[in-house]
Formats: C-alpha cells, sequence, structure tokens
C-alpha cells in the first residue's frame, strides 16, 4: 500500500491578513473521481508571508496502474483561491502485459 503525502503551504501577499480561513485538499483522477479529500483548521495566513497550513495523507490503494492524479489545494469558501498540481503515480508492482507481435 502507498501513501501520497504532502506538506501544504499558502502564499499571502495580498493586501493584508487573512484571519480565520481553513485550507482545503482534493487528491482526484483525471475524470474528476475523488481519491481522497479533507480540510485543515482554521488559521490566521498574515500578509507578506509564507504560512505551513496542513498535511496531506492520502492511501493510493485504489491505482491500479500507473497514471496521473491532480491534487488541488485551496481555501473553504474561495473557488477562486486555490491551485492544482499534476502528481504521477504507480503501483508499487505492475504486471506486465504479454503482447503478440506479428
Amino acid at each position: 500500500d502507498q501513501t501520497f503525502t504532502a506538506q501544504i503551504q499558502i502564499a499571502n501577499y495580498g493586501e493584508g491578513n487573512l484571519n480565520g480561513v481553513k485550507a482545503r485538499w482534493v487528491l482526484k483522477h483525471q475524470n474528476g473521481e475523488v481519491i481522497a479529500q479533507g480540510e485543515g483548521e482554521t488559521m490566521d495566513l498574515p500578509q507578506g508571508s509564507l504560512t505551513t497550513i496542513g498535511e496531506v495523507s492520502a492511501s493510493l490503494a485504489s491505482l491500479k496502474n500507473a497514471e496521473q492524479i491532480k491534487l488541488e489545494v485551496g481555501l473553504v469558501g474561495d473557488p477562486i483561491l486555490s491551485n492544482e498540481y499534476d502528481v504521477w503515480c504507480s503501483p508499487p508492482k505492475l504486471t506486465p502485459q504479454a503482447r503478440r507481435i506479428s
């Protein structure tokens, strides 16, 4: 069983502090099917800084083939402030497929 882990950091270079915000994350297949999702704790993001707001930890046991998945990170209630990251994953053991060559 493989586990995907990542530390989430958010930069706030806006006009002021962002107080009482909560991070959200979604790990999903290319077709949009959700593998795992979660939220961080409510916290303040000081203006002009990079703040660690949590960690993603999700089992990749459902992956049967190598594939590109997406990690979306943002703030709860704010669809504009989000980013997506491509992640390439493969199962720990792939079974070779026999092919006939003619």
